[in-house]
This record gives C-alpha cells, structure tokens and sequence, in this order.
C-alpha cells in the first residue's frame, strides 16, 4: 500500500516552519508523497480552511530542497486558472530540482469568484483545461513541441529543463473534474 499526505499549506499551518517540519516528518515516517492544496483568492466568505494558502508549486519547491525521497505533488492545482505554458515551466523546473519526484495533479475547480478575480474563464472551464493540458503535454513529450489550439498556439520553441523522456508523463497527472 501506498500511502502519501495531505501537507495543510493552508490556514494557521500554512506557514514555514510547520510545513518544513511536517514534510520532514511524513519522509522520516516513510510516507510516499505529500500534497499540497491550491487557491490563489478567494473570497472573503470562503475564509476557511483555504482562504491563507501558501501557493503550491513555490512550496512544493521550497520543500524539494528540505527533503530527499518523499514524492511532491499538487493536489490538486487549478489549471484553467493559470497560463498553462508556465505551469508547465513550473513543474518541469520542480521535477528536475527535486531529481524527479513532482507529480501534478490538475482540475478545472468550482469557486467561480475566484475565476473572475484571476479573470479567468468559469463557464469554459472544461475545454480549457482539455486544451492545456494537451499544450503542456507537448513541452513535456516532444523534441520539437508544437502546439495549435484555440487558446494556446507555440511552434519553433525550445522548452527546458530537459526531461528524460520515459518518466515525461510522470510531469502530470490528469484528474479533470467535468462542470455540468
């Protein structure tokens, strides 16, 4: 069994100390991973847990230096809400800086006043996401990445750091929760 942990980034926890001690002890317990929460802003009368969040990835970075063998993962970012191109820059960076242990999990989210104070789109949400992850997975497969969507269009790029092309798709992780 595998069993991995749920780092609370978030509220009265969310802070240096208490989530360096924690990730060093889940890796000392002899936990698989630990995953952090994402929320970039929210409303005020969404207060908790997640309304004082430190950012995941720029954590899960932070704590890639502090720890050696435990798994890091987003669990689970919000990838509609962000530019898909540097998220993918993001995890690549992290992936490589922690000898490849980043796992990134992504969704579409629910909060739609989050969506409109980081003026991205609620409604389309789902094709979004689609549509990023195919572009991200691209950087992360390909060579010679090329991408042509609706949103997002790239060609003649260089994308770094290298990955080693069989663990290339350990970078993400899909978990697409569909709107209704």
């Amino acid at each position: 069994m595998i069993i991995g942990v749920n780092l609370p980034n978030y509220s009265s926890l969310g802070n240096r100390d208490s989530v360096t001690a924690i990730a060093q002890a889940a890796e000392a317990l002899g936990y698989a991973s630990l995953w952090t929460s994402d929320h970039v802003l929210l409303p005020t009368s969404l207060p908790e847990p997640f309304g004082h969040l430190l950012e995941s990835l720029t954590t899960l970075s932070y704590l890639a230096a502090r720890t050696d063998r435990i798994r890091l993962g987003t669990g689970i970012l919000v990838l509609p809400q962000r530019d898909p191109l540097l998220v993918a820059k993001q995890a690549a960076t992290v992936s490589h800086l922690s000898g490849g242990r980043l796992t990134l999990a992504v969704a579409v989210g629910w909060i739609k006043q989050e969506y409109a104070y980081l003026r991205a789109d609620f409604g389309d949400r789902g094709s979004l996401a689609d549509e990023y992850i195919s572009a991200m997975r691209e950087l992360f497969e390909s060579d010679t990445p090329e991408f042509h969507g609706q949103h997002i269009n790239y060609s003649d790029v260089l994308f770094s750091p290298p990955r080693d092309r069989p663990l290339a798709s350990q970078y993400l992780l899909e978990v697409i929760v569909r709107p209704h």
